[in-house]
């Protein structure tokens, strides 16, 4: 006599369902942690970049580039559109085609859609060195006239206008001070907006697109009403370091060094006001104000980031 065969119950299936389901929620948040773990080394590789990048820029020329470089003449209708840091360091990152095709010649950035002989809109292109692989999104950044985006900004102290900061010009020490520091670009939701930066250098509408301060904490939210215009912010929220990572952001110091600034970091709660910008001044860093510590090259106050 023939055995019978015997198959899942109804109720066995449904346990089996039930196993799989805790094992795919058990094991999904592990894939999203090891994801954002490959983004955010890939984050710290393109800041270990620019540190390169800026120094073999420093050994050709005695300095690191301008935050911006303002003309004296060349006033056209585009006089607040600057070529900047970003720019200047393309040949140091291996773009040294592109900053031949973009030759700038000193004087004004052209609009973001201006077409180049060969046809191509060069400052609307995405570079990925560029970009932090968490910030997914828009490719170009509509705060700012729709220029390509960048996730990095220079250290304002370093990368003025016109400037000419040597390393030796860093009294606190090239491993005390920031050197470039990450910048978020988020449209939505509403009160929790960031307003990143721009590869070339200053848009017409904010200088804020190539440098930081450290007037706010780490990753505070940009209160503009606007998913579109950094104008309804109330003070120098578009100067901050932030980013999409959680916890805090990344900085490279100016011996090359990287690190990963938690938001927590202690910040001198006078550096901000919610109604204008407040100029950055060494007396903002006091002792213990690590923030800011790090952000100014010669007040005295030699922090290193624990």
């Amino acid at each position: 006599m023939s055995g019978r065969r015997r198959g899942f119950t109804l109720i066995e299936l449904l346990v089996v369902i039930a196993i799989i389901a805790v094992l795919v929620a058990l094991l999904l948040p592990a894939v999203q942690q090891a994801r954002e773990a490959a983004r955010r080394s890939q984050c710290k590789n393109n800041l270990k970049q620019f540190g390169v990048a800026l120094s073999d820029y420093h050994d050709t020329f005695t300095a690191y580039p301008p935050g911006l470089v303002i003309p004296a003449t060349c006033l056209v209708a585009n006089n607040n559109q600057n070529w900047g840091w970003g720019t200047s360091i393309l040949p140091y990152v291996d773009q040294l085609p592109l900053y031949e095709k973009l030759a700038p010649d000193g004087c004004n950035m052209p609009a973001p859609n201006n077409v180049y002989p060969d046809g191509k809109v060069y400052l609307q292109q995405p570079l990925p060195g560029f970009v932090c692989p968490t910030d997914v999104g828009d490719s170009t950044n509509i705060f700012m006239q729709g220029y390509t985006k960048n996730n990095y900004c220079i250290n304002e102290m370093i990368g003025g206008n016109n400037s000419r900061v040597r390393i030796r010009d860093i009294v606190d020490g090239t491993s005390n001070t920031m050197l470039v520091a990450e910048r978020a670009l988020r449209r939505d939701p509403a009160g929790q907006r960031y307003t990143g930066a721009i590869v070339w250098g200053r848009s017409n509408v904010t200088d804020a697109g190539s440098r930081f301060r450290v007037n706010f904490p780490i990753n505070i939210y940009n209160p503009t009403t606007s998913n579109s215009s950094i104008a309804a912010d109330n003070g120098c929220y578009r100067h901050q370091i932030s980013s999409l990572h959680a916890g805090g952001a990344h900085v490279v110091m100016c011996d090359g060094s990287v690190t990963f600034m938690n938001e927590n970091i202690a910040c001198n709660p006078a550096a901000g006001s919610t109604t204008t910008c407040l100029g950055m001044t060494s007396t903002m860093a006091g002792q213990g104000y690590v923030l800011q510590n790090l952000f100014f090259l010669d007040d005295g106050q030699q922090t290193t980031i624990e």
